[in-house]
């Protein structure tokens, strides 16, 4: 069924800005080949990098980039990186996937500021549920190929790694206004000083999407509102950093016909969707007198959704994560650190469909480290391992090995990597309706070639699938 959306409409922003506002990276088009290799990256390493340097293919999507694309949320914004691919199946509802893998959405670990936004409910992501103002974002770090080692569970495919701007970059006012024939929204922000050594930022958001038609002029039940508010601090005290931040929302959506969830010769009728939640994030990072760093990081997420007349879910989950990058010493630059993961997802069945068991506690713990090796001016050996534990499938260890080779210095590596991940899948329905989430296994070998292209051959684990 063709579905039609035009918008037409104006917007106007409005805004004030301190004089002595951060610098940020934020237009890439007025950079020569040499500055955009010296861009600094973190999300394949977790340390900082250039880009020329990183060992695998990578696109990032800059604040400029945001503002010319016109997108009006995340998901959209993400149709900037080739190596994803964004549909979306109605109003608010979208699919991100890479490499052509359309239905799993398991394999793709999305990261808002370090903190995961997956949920092991369908194992995947809920875009209606993930909003970040777009002015507020620094840049956005697309990776594709595997990230396990480093990141964890479904790093397998890619890790897109959204990274906001610092409350010191988005000092004084502004208001934006947009609206058409499709949508109109709103968006306020204020950001001051925190004393001598740090400065903060709160904001508000709304906006509500009417109903879309198909080519014959019949409306579809999937307009939505959504009202959203947030803050985020930045403080330095000596060789320490401390980052606060967190967001709330609600939202409700129409639900078009033939539902989130189609049983077989069962016509039920549909009610709205009910969303709501939000977070909480805590980082402190402390500089080191050799060059290294630590860092130790905190959140607690909850998610309500309410799929009427089908569920009701809570989810409630806390991550606690440290880690420990060591100043090169000769040819080693390691990274090492931990993680622990909780959640505890609560739900509500109706006697039409029905998840068992109703209630879980999924728990998640992890050690990695990963030393990167220069064996010369154009070659560098990267190794990893992640040791993981987790409800599923017990214990799961992740290797990572990849040998890059820089043709020139100031080129981009052409490397070989071998690495092993996990990721949640979708488990089977159960006798009395849908299973849970569930993890496998498995073994692939990657060829990434430059920057921009990757080249895989799979090689299934024995017994996994």
């Amino acid at each position: 069924m063709a579905l039609k959306r035009c918008l037409t409409g104006a917007a106007l922003s409005l805004a004030t800005h301190a004089a002595h506002a951060y610098p940020v990276q934020d237009n890439f088009t007025s950079m020569s080949l040499e500055e955009l290799g010296a861009v600094r990256i973190t999300s394949v390493s977790k340390r900082e990098e250039r880009l020329a340097d990183a060992p695998a293919a990578v696109y990032v999507i800059s604040a400029a980039d945001l503002r010319r694309s016109g997108a009006s949320s995340l998901a959209e914004a993400l149709r900037l990186a080739p190596n994803l691919q964004v549909f979306e199946v109605n109003s608010g509802t979208y699919g991100v996937t890479a490499r052509g893998f359309a239905g799993d959405n398991n394999k793709l670990l999305v990261l808002v500021d370090g903190r995961s936004v997956y949920t092991p409910l369908f194992a995947g992501v809920f875009w209606d549920a993930q909003d970040v103002p777009l002015e507020d974002i620094e840049r956005i770090e697309v990776v594709s190929g595997p990230g396990g080692t480093l990141w964890g569970t479904n790093a397998v495919n890619g890790v897109i790694n959204v990274i906001t701007k610092q409350a010191s970059a988005t000092q004084g006012g502004r208001v934006a206004l947009g609206g058409g024939n499709a949508r109109t929204d709103g968006t306020a922000r204020y950001g001051a000083a925190l004393g001598a050594n740090g400065a903060y930022r709160i904001y508000a958001k709304a906006f509500s999407v009417r109903n879309t038609e198909t080519a014959s002029g019949k409306e579809i039940d999937d307009a939505w509102h959504k009202v959203q508010a947030g803050f985020r601090a930045d403080w330095k005290q000596g060789a320490d950093s401390y980052t606060a931040q967190g967001d709330i929302y609600r939202a409700r959506k129409g639900h078009p016909l033939p539902g989130s969830i189609v049983i077989t010769g069962l016509s039920v009728p549909l009610g709205n969707l009910e969303l709501g939640g939000g977070n909480l994030l805590a980082r402190w990072t402390r500089q080191l007198g050799d060059g290294g760093s630590i860092q130790a990081q905190a959140y607690y997420d909850r998610t309500e959704r309410n799929v009427a007349p089908f569920f009701d879910e809570q989810l409630d989950i806390v991550d606690l994560q440290a880690q420990y990058t060591m100043a090169p010493i000769g040819r080693h630059a390691l990274t090492a650190g931990g993680q622990y993961r909780q959640a505890n997802d609560r739900l509500e069945n109706s006697p039409y469909f029905g998840f068992m068991p109703a209630r879980q506690t999924m728990r998640w713990t992890s050690l990695f480290a990963q030393d990167e090796v220069t064996l010369g001016e154009a070659w560098r050996l990267t190794l990893g391992l992640r040791a993981e534990r987790n409800g599923y499938t017990g214990n799961e260890f992740l290797p990572n090995a990849r040998l890059a080779w820089k043709v020139g210095a100031d080129s981009t590596p052409v490397g070989r990597r071998v690495a092993h991940r996990a990721r949640a899948v979708a488990a089977g329905p159960g006798p009395c309706g849908a299973g849970r989430a569930a993890l496998s296994a498995g073994r692939r070998a990657g060829f990434p070639v430059g920057s921009g292209a990757l080249f895989r051959a799979g090689v299934p684990q024995p017994g996994r699938r």
